[in-house]
Formats: C-alpha cells, sequence, structure tokens
C-alpha cells in the first residue's frame, strides 16, 4: 500500500517564522558589465574576467545584466584590506542609529 505525503502548504499560507529562510547575506542588482566597468574605470574584459572567476569559486553570478551576490561574506573574505577599510570609515562618517 502506497503512502501518501503530507500535503504541502503553499508559501501563501505559511506564517512568516515558517518559511525557509533566505541564503545569508545574498544580493542581486540590476547592473551590466559595461556600467560596471565605467564605475570602476577598468575596460568590460577586465569586468568578465574577474565575474568568471567569482562564478567560479562560487561567489557571484552575472547573466544579462543581472549581478547576483551568492555569497557576500565569501566575497567579503576574497576582497583586499581597503574594503574594511572603506567600512569603518563609512560607519564613522555615517553612524547607524543603533550606534547613535
Amino acid at each position: 500500500m502506497r503512502s501518501r505525503a503530507s500535503p504541502v502548504p503553499s508559501p501563501r499560507r505559511q506564517r512568516p517564522q515558517e518559511r525557509a529562510p533566505e541564503p545569508p547575506r545574498a544580493a542581486t542588482r540590476q547592473i551590466t558589465q559595461e556600467y560596471l566597468a565605467t564605475m570602476l574605470g577598468v575596460q568590460r574584459t577586465t569586468v568578465s574576467g574577474a565575474a568568471g572567476v567569482l562564478k567560479a569559486e562560487g561567489l557571484a553570478r552575472h547573466s544579462r545584466g543581472q549581478l547576483e551576490i551568492l555569497d557576500c561574506d565569501g566575497l567579503e573574505h576574497r576582497s583586499c584590506e581597503c574594503y574594511r577599510a572603506v567600512l569603518q570609515m563609512y560607519d564613522q562618517l555615517l553612524p547607524s542609529d543603533e550606534s547613535a
């Protein structure tokens, strides 16, 4: 005799605390490689190469003008020390409401 699986509630009916959590610190942005290259002052091929490295490491994915960061913590770990220095300066200049 085949056992019946219990019905899976639809996401609309689930209470917020029952929903599966989002991947930690993931983010998606609408941005082209061309625009990102312009912002960074580099050639688009440089951005394309860097995007390929980040994709191979499982940190980010870029497709048709959409940049998806898959692992923000991993990306931060992979970045140079200047990223943390910029964050510290940002926090000093623009403290959050919690620390004010």
